[in-house]
């Protein structure tokens, strides 16, 4: 017995320690990882990363050790699970991390794990803007959580001007008797679709018109 204790001591000890341990806060779900948000106090833009899959929160974690602003949008979902409802967080668009830095960038500094690098865009890092940051900020607080789609369809432009998303733009379809209001997401190619009706931008009976200009 003194010899399997004594084995197991000497293989406890020369385990690497967990970097992720502490990161966490013992209340808070797995899903909720530590984060600089946007804010108007800083309005810089940021830097796009693309992340391996599933390991968006590990990457945010790596880039906060190394000094840089990180930032995850995420988002609340509802789902059912033996018999109860709960709450739990997800990404709002996989795949992608955002980062700031008052450095020279250096392609080699993202070669993190979790990073497949910087979204290079015309031969340069791509940037998400301040507006657009904040904008997707805002999103991550809807009651019901925005959709990722690649379709832009023909609608109305219009800019909302009352409610949780005054300011924002976008266009306005009508998909199985439902409004919905696609938004750019500030990355090429991927748009956010938003309900309007759910998420309290518009009643039941309200006109569209009278949240818009």
């Amino acid at each position: 017995m003194y010899i399997y204790l004594l084995k197991m001591y000497h293989f406890v000890s020369r385990q690497k320690p967990n970097p992720l341990i502490g990161m966490y806060n013992s209340n808070m779900k797995r899903s909720h990882v530590p984060c600089i948000y946007p804010d108007d106090s800083v309005p810089e833009p940021w830097l796009i990363l693309r992340s391996q899959a599933k390991k968006e929160r590990i990457l945010v974690i790596q880039l906060l050790r190394k000094g840089f602003d990180a930032w995850l949008p995420e988002v609340k979902h509802w789902r059912f699970r033996v018999g109860k409802r709960e709450n739990i967080t997800k990404v709002l668009i996989p795949g992608y991390v955002f980062a700031r830095t008052k450095e020279a960038i250096s392609v080699d500094k993202f070669n993190l794990p979790g990073s497949k690098g910087l979204l290079i865009q015309d031969g340069k890092p791509a940037l998400l803007s301040h507006d657009d940051a904040m904008n997707l900020n805002r999103l991550c607080s809807l009651d019901l959580a925005p959709e990722i789609t690649t379709n832009l369809s023909c609608g109305q432009q219009i800019t909302i001007d009352s409610g949780p998303l005054k300011g924002i733009s976008g266009k306005v379809v009508r998909t199985e008797g439902k409004q919905y209001l696609i938004i750019e997401s500030g990355i090429k190619g991927i748009l956010l679709k938003v309900n309007l009706e759910q998420n309290a931008v518009i009643g039941g009976k309200t006109p569209l018109k009278n949240f818009v200009n």
